[in-house]
């Protein structure tokens, strides 16, 4: 999957835009890649983990707080919570709540004078992220959550079979690249590394790599 950079200035360009006429409104709607809340409030942490969640089964995307999702207005945060907020807490409730894990970015933001707070998470290489547990009313054991233009719901057949399909597509391409590998390089040449165990096995023997030299 390609590498992105979301939070660069020429990404923050494309969605803060404003026109003329509406200065203090957004250009853009919420859709398949953003969300827009008025304010962060960590107490409201199952909508933002479940929307999350679902932009990395699609194709990853921002929530961004500091805007009227009905007007488009751009008031900016009234409060220091999104700056106090420790990521770690963030890493451990996602990780907590969602499995494989979701990577994600943060920034606060300046724009006319404003602050904004921008949670970003890139799109899934291993999907689809499952929810690991019933936590409150949000998010549900064993569901999975996909975006749909601007709405967060459970994913429908089409879209789950598609990632199904994606990743299946994409183990074998892995096996292909690494079966070309072991004819150039010969079979007898090959070890095999384990990484649970720090064993690497061969036509030639084996040996122990230390955990210690994982990093």
């Amino acid at each position: 999957m390609e590498t992105i950079i979301p939070l660069n200035q020429d990404s923050l360009n494309s969605i803060f835009r404003t026109s003329i006429k509406y200065p203090e409104t957004i250009a853009i709607r919420e859709s398949s890649r953003i969300e827009f809340k008025e304010s962060f409030n960590w107490g409201s942490r199952e909508a933002y983990a479940r929307t999350l969640a679902a932009f990395a089964n699609t194709k990853g995307g921002y929530i961004i707080y500091g805007i009227v999702n009905t007007t488009l207005q751009l008031i900016g945060l009234k409060n220091d919570n999104f700056e106090k907020i420790d990521p770690g807490i963030i890493s451990g409730y996602l990780n907590d709540a969602f499995s494989p894990e979701i990577k994600w970015h943060m920034l606060r933001y300046e724009f006319q004078d404003k602050y904004f707070g921008l949670l970003y998470v890139e799109e899934s290489f291993d999907k689809p992220l499952i929810a690991r547990k019933n936590i409150g009313n949000e998010i549900k054991e064993g569901e999975i959550y996909y975006r749909y233009r601007g709405r967060t719901e459970k994913i429908k057949y089409p879209e789950l079979r598609k990632i199904i399909d994606n990743q299946q597509l994409k183990e074998r391409e892995y096996w292909i690249k690494t079966f070309r590998k072991i004819a150039k390089v010969g079979v007898k040449n090959i070890g095999l590394f384990d990484f649970k165990n720090g064993k690497v096995t061969g036509s030639g023997g084996s040996f122990i790599i230390d955990k210690s030299l994982f990093g």
